[in-house]
């Protein structure tokens, strides 16, 4: 495949990437909803045999998280970059040369994959109300989906951290 069929594949997947983050938000949404029903009736149960609750209160506390996904998205984009979240696929990225358009491909793929990582994390959250042992996994996955989804930022973060411009790095 050359260049030229290259661009023109990437040219043609971008906007079939925006389409996916409503959906995956609609999907953690869902999750979430059934997680945190689960964790109702769990409460429920537990209740009246007397056992531990910290399993059900994780699975409530994963299934709000997944309700409000955007919102805990941008809580933790305000506490780690001081602005809000994305709301979307970023598209500040422009120009129509193959750089750009590889460049926009790859930080909406990132973004994508940081709401599956988010919503993978708030799993993992009640995963680990059941046996403890992921815990950190899901501390991982949240704080690394936050990022990922505001890949911009942490771009920007990280090339101030180390002196040089963002627009400098990616050729701009």
């Amino acid at each position: 495949m050359n260049s030229a069929t290259a661009t023109i594949v990437v040219q043609n997947l971008i906007p079939q990437l925006a389409g996916w983050w409503t959906p995956l938000t609609y999907i953690g949404y869902s999750i979430g909803l059934l997680i945190f029903v689960g964790g109702l009736a769990g409460i429920a149960s537990q209740g009246k045999s007397q056992g531990h609750i910290k399993g059900p209160l994780y699975a409530m506390l994963a299934g709000l998280v997944l309700v409000n996904l955007m919102a805990f998205v941008d809580i933790g984009a305000q506490s780690i970059f001081a602005q809000a979240s994305a709301t979307g696929l970023d598209t500040s990225i422009s120009g129509s040369d193959p750089t750009s358009l590889y460049q926009r491909f790859a930080v909406n793929l990132v973004q994508l994959v940081g709401i599956c990582g988010f919503i993978q994390g708030c799993i993992l959250l009640k995963r680990s109300g059941e046996d403890g042992q992921h815990v950190f996994p899901a501390i991982t996955h949240l704080v690394g989906g936050t990022l990922a989804i505001n890949i911009m930022q942490t771009l920007n973060m990280l090339a101030s951290s180390m002196g040089i411009s963002l627009n400098s790095l990616m050729g701009g």
